[in-house]
């Protein structure tokens, strides 16, 4: 026997986000540098992010010899290197290249083409208040795990503005098809912590031919780059030596080298066994060998986009290195298509008001529904500004409500105001 489903929408009036962004390139007639693009994140979202799932070593992975250097930069799913625009980081990182690459890793696609890269100011326009603030990756990541990702064709191409939010519930319906299934970390504490990040990087900790990508925020803001020296590996690179010991930019490993090497402390040696920081420990902190391969989107930075970070500025303890250690990667999902949607047209002048609900009742004669939730877009974002945020039409969009009931079955809607 079916089970008789009452489904419910609400738009719930409601009340709003912040960070100081500024441009580090000293060419004033240069591409903007900017910093100041993660969101500053408070106690309460700093345990949010304990709680993501950390990464763990699966045997098939294991089974694998790691080659000493790995770089996906090179594979046929990475977008290449590109200039963000405003303070938009960590979705960049987050969902332009990373997205991008996992998602046509998984598909076998390259990612050549407007059609087949992912938009990063579709997350970041719900996220940033509607003025250009600093935002969280793994707050777009939720956006697009619960609703997916439009690409550049379907989203506008690169003019799109930062305030604008898509229009067009067959534009939402194709961008539910490309969605997020999970995402871990990784919190770098040790050789074995740097191990496991290699696996990734290799072979996506499952075994495979080809590996993945991962984000990690750090402070650009006193950020120290140097050149490495000719006994390295691609000497005369850019490299990493000090970050600014806080969190202000989003950046995205693209691969690794065991044969990258600088000389911290200056004795004319390249070792991981001295204590060079002289705290009567040897540990991660005083690598001088080894370092992640990182793409940066201020265009042509550095080497062409790239730099250096060595392993050492990983290490959670480490007073100039990463924030907190953390390194975060996704999985993507090759192929879905929800079964339940929601096709919502709304009008109305301060959308940061808003907030969209969806839930079920019990049965046809319910005036309120058993269970709600709300989603992680359209939830008192994108500032006071009327619905597309750039012009006073209204919005249709869509809500991918399969993904949070997967088993129900849609018999009647009902429309709470």
């Amino acid at each position: 026997m079916k089970q008789l489903i009452l489904l419910f929408l609400g738009v719930f009036m409601i009340g709003q986000i912040n960070a100081q962004i500024v441009n580090l390139n000293p060419d004033p007639n240069g591409d903007p540098w900017i910093a100041g693009g993660v969101k500053q994140f408070s106690s309460s979202e700093i345990a949010e992010m304990d709680a993501i799932p950390v990464l763990q070593l699966s045997v098939e992975s294991a089974n694998r010899t790691l080659p000493e250097a790995v770089d996906n930069s090179t594979l046929q799913y990475w977008p290449g290197i590109k200039l963000q625009e405003g303070a938009s980081c960590a979705q960049f990182a987050g969902i332009y290249y990373t997205f991008t690459y996992e998602i046509n890793r998984l598909r076998g696609l390259p990612s050549n083409s407007a059609e087949r890269r992912y938009h990063y100011k579709y997350t970041y326009n719900f996220l940033n208040g509607g003025i250009n603030t600093g935002t969280n990756t793994i707050n777009g990541w939720d956006i697009v795990m619960e609703n997916g990702c439009p690409t550049y064709e379907a989203f506008g191409g690169d003019y799109v503005s930062l305030r604008a939010w898509m229009s067009g519930y067959d534009k939402y319906y194709q961008s539910q098809q490309n969605k997020i299934k999970s995402y871990n970390q990784i919190m770098i504490n040790d050789e074995d912590d740097i191990e496991l990040l290699k696996h990734w990087i290799n072979d996506h900790n499952e075994g495979s031919s080809t590996g993945g990508l991962s984000v990690f925020y750090c402070e650009t803001s006193g950020m120290v780059i140097e050149d490495l020296p000719p006994q390295s590996q691609n000497a005369g690179e850019g490299v990493v030596v000090e970050f600014g010991g806080g969190c202000d930019h989003a950046m995205t490993m693209v691969g690794y080298n065991d044969n990258i090497m600088y000389d911290f402390n200056n004795d004319g040696q390249f070792t991981n066994n001295v204590d060079i920081n002289n705290d009567g420990n040897i540990d991660l902190q005083d690598w001088e060998i080894g370092a992640v391969k990182v793409a940066n989107s201020w265009g042509d930075w550095v080497n062409e986009g790239y730099v250096y970070v060595p392993y050492c500025l990983l290490a959670s303890q480490h007073p100039y290195g990463i924030y907190h250690g953390r390194v975060f990667m996704m999985e993507a999902s090759a192929e879905y298509s929800p079964d339940i949607t929601y096709k919502i047209k709304v009008d109305h002048s301060s959308r940061c008001d808003l907030q969209y609900r969806v839930g079920y009742g019990i049965n046809s004669f319910a005036e309120n529904p058993t269970e709600t939730a709300n989603f992680s877009s359209f939830n008192n974002q994108g500032g006071s500004y009327p619905m597309q945020g750039t012009n006073n039409d209204p919005l249709e969009s869509s809500l991918d409500y399969s993904y949070i009931y997967t088993d129900l079955i849609l018999i009647q809607f009902k429309f709470l105001t």
